[in-house]
């Protein structure tokens, strides 16, 4: 094999190389006609692509010009942007013929001007290919069947016969780099666009990394949280959730990863906003098809579930004081609704968890007051008779606010445990008594 053969497979495997490794971009274009250059002995090759629905090319690289010299040809052709003009085939003779037989053999054009498909001035194309030191034009179609691609234009020093098979080869090539190029677009099209529905998504959104690194977050999150981009881009997830829920997110984001069955898609979530907030909010999460990154939507129920949570509190308040009112008439014989005995307001208050007064000294006061009103209705009470009378019903309405309380993910204070034990205790005792008398 001689140096030129080697020197030419060198060109072609390198090529192929850049074909199969590279995605597609405008890089790409380049490879291939630095080296279709190369192999081919000419000064100058071009590369452009044709627009079938408007008939017309428009260049996308070229080989051997200096930046400098080619922005000074550019000027004398009077355009602004070169790789942005386009230029109509079917208006010069060469291409007209061919564009009627679209054979796939080289196309010797006649001068720079028929190069430019008849676009501009003779005389200023006479000048560049003078400038240029251009003495012959070979344009090879890139054809794919019968569609046309676009043109590799081989623009030599020389004029003289020339063996063209290589320029064939590097059609091949070009076509091959048209199509990965046009992927490269659609999938960067794609990806502006699903980048434009998750920056306007009407829901908080995030991008998490399988190592629970957050990738991305839209503006609806900066809004809901208080904290800008740079303040949550590449930090963990696990910064912005409270302590009791760690873990358990922990092992969900792990699970997700090895089987997403095995955990919910959507859970209920309480986070702090940068200013101490709570915020309820509803996730909704799913792994992004062929990786271990997930899309995470962020909803804010926050309004939602204090609405829910207090029309739950108004339901075991207003169903409790009838039950303690019910207590009162079973036990006393006197007739009397839940707002005369005062009992709304201070199940209320127990309902809220108030530690003001102490829930202890707060049932006391409600006894007191009750035994009051008994009185000035003429029905002799004592304290204990009323505590005993009240103290299973209100053991029961604080074992159900404290369900209510979890469910809502409110704690629950020490004093309230506290009380509970009080009664339970207290009711123990008086069951201990009851036993010894029968």
């Amino acid at each position: 094999m001689s140096e030129n053969e080697s020197g030419t497979l060198d060109i072609i495997s390198r090529t192929t190389s850049a074909l199969i490794s590279s995605i597609g971009s405008e890089g790409l274009f380049q490879e291939v006609v630095d080296n279709a250059r190369k192999i081919s002995g000419a000064k100058y090759v071009s590369l452009s692509v044709y627009d079938e629905e408007r008939g017309t090319v428009r260049p996308v690289a070229f080989s051997g010009i200096d930046p400098t010299v080619l922005t000074k040809f550019v000027r004398m052709l009077g355009v602004k942007d070169v790789f942005q003009r386009e230029l109509p085939v079917g208006e010069c003779a060469s291409f007209k013929r061919f564009l009627r037989k679209r054979k796939k053999r080289p196309i010797i054009l006649k001068d720079f001007h028929e190069y430019t498909f008849g676009q501009f001035s003779r005389r200023t194309c006479q000048l560049i290919e003078k400038i240029a030191g251009i003495k012959q034009i070979v344009a090879i179609p890139l054809l794919r069947g019968k569609k046309l691609e676009g043109f590799l234009g081989y623009l030599y020093p020389t004029r003289e016969r020339r063996d063209f098979t290589p320029l064939l080869v590097f059609a091949d090539f070009a076509i091959q780099a048209i199509d990965k190029t046009k992927m490269f677009n659609q999938l960067r099209q794609a990806r502006d666009d699903l980048m434009a529905i998750f920056e306007t998504a009407g829901t908080a959104m995030a991008i998490v990394e399988e190592d629970m690194t957050i990738s991305m977050v839209n503006r609806r999150a900066e809004d809901l949280f208080g904290y800008s981009k740079e303040e949550i881009e590449g930090k963990s997830w696990t910064e912005f959730v409270p302590e009791e829920d760690l873990e358990k997110l922990k092992e969900y984001h792990l699970l997700r990863r090895r089987d997403p069955s095995a955990v919910p898609g959507s859970y209920e979530l309480r986070l702090l906003d940068r200013f101490g907030s709570a915020k309820v909010v509803l996730l909704n999460i799913s792994l992004i098809p062929g990786t271990k990154r997930s899309v995470v939507s962020i909803m804010d129920i926050t309004e939602r579930k204090q609405v829910e949570e207090e029309r739950r509190w108004r339901g075991l308040v207003e169903m409790w004081s009838e039950t303690l009112t019910g207590e009162i008439i079973r036990a006393f014989g006197v007739r009397a609704l839940p707002e005369e005995l005062g009992l709304p307001p201070v199940l209320e208050q127990m309902a809220n968890l108030s530690t003001v007064p102490h829930p202890s000294a707060l049932f006391s006061a409600l006894i007191r007051g009750i035994q009051k009103r008994l009185q000035e209705r003429g029905v002799g009470a004592s304290e204990e008779g009323v505590r005993k009378a009240l103290a299973l019903s209100v053991l029961r309405f604080l074992r159900g606010v404290f369900v209510v309380a979890e469910q809502f993910g409110r704690k629950i204070p020490v004093e309230y445990r506290e009380f509970e034990r009080e009664l339970s205790k207290s009711m123990k005792g008086r069951r201990a008594v009851g036993q010894q008398q029968d």
